[in-house]
């Protein structure tokens, strides 16, 4: 598969995940506040990120015959692109900003005059993607790739901790709910650029996997046409 797939497939990866999932408050504390605000350095960073993941999506949709791998990537790709429509706020970062305050440039995406069409094509695309995967069975390739010990638990478990970790900064998370972090903003866009990045590795390893499972099915198949007697010698 592509060599930006095996990467993030790597076990080095994975544990770069972990470390940069760790120093987000340290970084969070000495980041220039520029970088996280809206449209800034950081989340121009996660729209990049979901953006690749629907790229590498597509790409194994295209190159794979129509097999599990295939299937899950493309109904992959939907998911990928509202992810990173959200984050761009549906298109108003494009626009110039509404006004500014304290966290820098305020963008809304109610200025646009499809914005309140978001929700049901929305909810649309993610009905069509579960029709999709339940039709196609695509359960069964993800518990097969549990079952063999392939599961990507660790990247699975950084995107837990960021789950956590940002509902934490944004002050919402029990008993902690009356901390406010001086770079609550800073460290909430660094975890979820860090998820974003865990969830790219996540894709990763079950696209690889369930390619892998396939091939040896389809090399068998092969084998056994080239050595069934044909027709005209029987």
């Amino acid at each position: 598969m592509h060599t930006v797939t095996r990467l993030l497939d790597s076990r080095r990866f994975h544990w770069a995940l972990l470390l940069a999932f760790l120093a987000c408050y340290p970084l969070s504390r000495i980041m220039p506040p520029a970088w996280a605000w809206e449209n800034g350095v950081v989340e121009n960073a996660q729209a990049a990120a979901l953006v690749t993941g629907a790229v590498l999506a597509w790409l194994v949709w295209r190159r794979l015959p129509p097999q599990a791998a295939a299937l899950i990537a493309r109904c992959a790709v939907p998911v990928w692109l509202l992810l990173a429509g959200r984050e761009l706020s549906w298109g108003a970062v494009f626009l110039p900003p509404n006004g500014f305050d304290a966290g820098g440039p305020i963008y809304t995406s109610r200025v646009l005059w499809y914005r309140p069409l978001v929700p049901a094509f929305a909810a649309i695309v993610l009905l069509i993607v579960l029709v999709v995967a339940w039709r196609q069975r695509l359960d069964r390739p993800l518990r097969q790739v549990m079952a063999h010990g392939r599961f990507p638990w660790l990247p699975i478990l950084t995107m837990v901790a960021v789950i956590c970790a940002s509902t934490f900064a944004e002050g919402h998370l029990y008993p902690f709910k009356e901390i406010v972090l001086e770079q609550g903003e800073a460290y909430e866009e660094l975890v979820e650029l860090v998820g974003y990045l865990a969830l790219l590795a996540v894709q990763a390893r079950v696209l690889r996997e369930t390619a892998a499972a396939f091939k040896p099915v389809r090399a068998a198949k092969v084998g056994a046409e080239a050595t069934a007697p044909s027709e005209t010698t029987r």
